[in-house]
C-alpha cells in the first residue's frame, strides 16, 4: 500500500505508510531523479514548477557568488600587496579588511538584508550571492596578500629590468609564482557559505 507525502521542501515522494523518508531516499533513490521529481507541482503557490528551478537557482547564487568574490579578492589582494605597501589608501583598505574578517555571518547577513533585500521588498539570488561574497572576500584580500608578498624583490626587479611593464610583471611573474598559494586560499572559501 502506497500513499503521497508531501516532503518539508513540498516535494513529492511516493513511500510506504508505515516507512520513512529515509529508508525512501536510499532504498529507492532513483525517485529522486525522476521527471515527476523535478518537474511536478508539489501543491504549493510556488513561481516554478518542481525542483529543477531551485536546483538551477541554488547552482546560479553559488556561481555568482564564487566568480565575484575571487575576482574581487585577488585584485584587492594585488593592491595591497604591489601598491598599497606604504599608501594611506592601503592602510584603509587593509583596516576595513581586518574589520570584515572579524565581522560575524549573521551581521553580514543582516547587512546585506537591509540594503538589498528591504529597498527591493523581496528575496532574490543577488542577495544572497552578495552575502556569500561579503563574508568570503577578506579571507581572499588576505590570502593572496600574504602570497604575493612572499614572491621574492629580485624576481620583481630583474622583470622590470628587462623592460615589462609593471602591470604585466605583475601577471606573468607574481601571479605565476603566488599561484599555488592564492589557489589554496581561494579553495578554502569555495565552499557556498
Amino acid at each position: 500500500m502506497h500513499a503521497r507525502f508531501v516532503y518539508s521542501s513540498d516535494i513529492y515522494f511516493d513511500r510506504r505508510i508505515d516507512g520513512n523518508t529515509l529508508e525512501t531516499v536510499f532504498l529507492r533513490p532513483q525517485g529522486i531523479f525522476s521527471r515527476r521529481f523535478s518537474q511536478e507541482h508539489a501543491g504549493a503557490p510556488v513561481v516554478a514548477e518542481g525542483c529543477s528551478m531551485r536546483f538551477w537557482g541554488v547552482l546560479s547564487l553559488i556561481v555568482t557568488a564564487m566568480v565575484a568574490r575571487h575576482s574581487l579578492g585577488v585584485l584587492a589582494g594585488t593592491y595591497l600587496a604591489e601598491y598599497g605597501r606604504t599608501s594611506k589608501l592601503g592602510d584603509v583598505v587593509r583596516f576595513c579588511n581586518d574589520i570584515l574578517l572579524s565581522a560575524p555571518s549573521i551581521v553580514i547577513g543582516l547587512f546585506i538584508y537591509g540594503i538589498i533585500v528591504l529597498p527591493s521588498k523581496h528575496f532574490s539570488a543577488w542577495a544572497g550571492a552578495a552575502s556569500l561574497c561579503l563574508i568570503a572576500i577578506p579571507v581572499i584580500v588576505r590570502t593572496s596578500e600574504d602570497m604575493l608578498r612572499l614572491v621574492p624583490n629580485s624576481l620583481r626587479e630583474a622583470g622590470v629590468a628587462l623592460g615589462c611593464p609593471y602591470w604585466k610583471m605583475i601577471v606573468k611573474i607574481g601571479w605565476r609564482s603566488a599561484r599555488p598559494g592564492i589557489i589554496t586560499g581561494n579553495s578554502s572559501c569555495t565552499r557556498p557559505g
